[in-house]
């Protein structure tokens, strides 16, 4: 469990770094795979780059890393300023 915790936090920590303001899931996964490299032009593959990437943004925000917030009907990942090593 605490293997997992620690790949966790450094996913986190890698993304959070390519999130320098509000973005939503699309925006933060063209970034996301595009830095490192996670290209596919097969389906199934895209959707599970895009449900483990929605696990790891619901982590930051379940660890105050990230916020959520809503505008003209998108959700949007917001970072939340100095939030440390959580």
């Amino acid at each position: 469990m605490e293997e997992n915790l620690r790949a966790h936090r450094a996913a986190m920590k890698a993304i959070l770094a390519l999130i320098p303001g509000p973005m939503t899931l699309e925006e933060v996964g063209r970034a996301v795979f595009d830095r490192f490299q996670l290209l596919t032009s097969q389906p199934l593959k895209a959707a599970r780059y895009i449900r483990n990437l929605r696990t790891l943004l619901d982590y930051g925000v379940d660890t105050g890393r990230l916020t959520l917030a809503a505008r003209r009907g998108m959700l949007f990942y917001v970072p939340t300023p100095d939030t440390g090593d959580k």
